[in-house]
């Protein structure tokens, strides 16, 4: 994606050159620890945002380090794109094949894997199976949702959001330098995207095929039922876009209102209020679910140490409860997490169990 000419990248570049010394040519060759390059140019967004309060109009720093923190939102779902789009993760379809409508499943990723297996299991649906209602679908167009849920469907509750999900692309408000969404609705609302397997409007008309459902090309669909921002009487709304000489002419529509995915990048100070009350709501069910559930499989996750506020909610879960659950763990370096629930969550050693290796087709729900 990074030689794909419809792909916007030079601010990643231009900042990758000025802030890191690294000639252009390697960016993407680097062995980074992208996480932590997302929060630098967070943090330089943060604070220069600061430096522009009360002035008349947003520095050209502050204007920079967005469109680098945009572009970089826009890359880490497309990669996930291509590397989702093929056959169903058999892994994930054995692991669907053993849930039912009391499982809960909770994921900090933005992939599409398993919500791609529940679906094709036909206990799920993408309409209402996130712990919300979308107010549309996008099945070659955007269509009202269904609202009748399977009975014997389990919930997929994705706590940093997914790259199917579709808002606003946010802008900058002029006086504060903070981002919000320019659109007229509520800024909980989301969209949510199945397939496509025909040219839809979007950026510049920069339409790409070859994706399975519920994976798409580098810009997703607009927004053709929101007209956007409405400005003050005497005021006009000006949109522009600087056409690029690399880039192809795109030649689907580009009507509506220009979108984003919906994910929380993996920065120090994660931007969930941009979004409402939706992710309040969301980490509410995954706490209840936690307080609740008889057996907790933990598979992956690591707990980074900046991720505080993950670390956090099972503290709030475990003190909520009665008793203990049992814990299970799979990753193929279990330690860390080993010592994290004894110690710090007060899981008792009886009932913590450690599978150490890699989620694969021999997991089995009943080890």
């Amino acid at each position: 994606m990074s030689e794909n000419p419809r792909a916007l990248i030079g601010d990643i570049l231009n900042y990758a050159r000025d802030k890191k010394g690294v000639d252009i040519q390697h960016v993407f060759k680097k062995n980074y620890d992208i996480e932590a390059f997302h929060s630098e140019v967070e943090e330089d967004l943060r604070q220069s945002a600061e430096k522009d309060i009360g002035k008349d109009q947003l520095s050209v720093e502050t204007i920079f380090a967005y469109k680098v923190y945009t572009q970089l939102v826009f890359f880490f779902a497309c990669t996930i794109n291509e590397i989702q789009n093929g056959p169903i993760c058999p892994v994930h379809q054995k692991l669907v094949g053993q849930l039912t409508n009391e499982d809960v499943v909770l994921t900090f990723n933005w992939d599409t894997l398993m919500d791609r297996a529940l679906q094709e299991c036909g206990r799920w649906n993408i309409d209402n199976g996130y712990g919300f209602t979308p107010i549309e679908v996008f099945r070659d167009g955007w269509v009202a949702p269904t609202l009748a849920r399977p009975a014997s469907a389990p919930k997929l509750i994705k706590l940093h959001g997914s790259t199917n999900w579709i808002t606003a692309h946010p802008a900058l408000n002029h006086a504060s330098g903070q981002p919000y969404l320019p659109q007229r609705a509520p800024s909980d609302v989301v969209r949510v995207f199945e397939y496509a397997t025909k040219p839809y409007s979007t950026y510049a008309g920069q339409y790409m095929s070859g994706y399975q459902p519920f994976s798409l090309g580098y810009y997703p669909p607009n927004i053709l039922s929101d007209l956007g921002e409405s400005v003050e009487e005497g005021h006009l709304l000006v949109r522009a876009r600087m056409e690029s000489p690399f880039m192809p002419e795109g030649t689907a529509s580009s009507e509506g209102l220009p979108s984003i995915p919906l994910i929380i990048p993996p920065v120090k100070y994660k931007s969930y209020t941009l979004f409402g009350s939706l992710f309040k709501r969301l980490w509410t069910e995954a706490e209840n679910a936690l307080a609740a559930a008889d057996r907790i499989f933990v598979i992956g996750y690591s707990f980074p140490r900046t991720d505080t506020r993950t670390i956090e909610l099972f503290k709030h879960a475990f003190v909520r409860r009665y008793s203990f659950p049992r814990v299970i763990l799979v990753n193929p370096y279990p330690e860390a997490q080993e010592d994290l629930f004894i110690n710090e969550f007060g899981i008792s050693k009886a009932h913590l169990s450690v599978r150490k290796g890699y989620f694969d087709l021999s997991f089995s729900k009943g080890w």
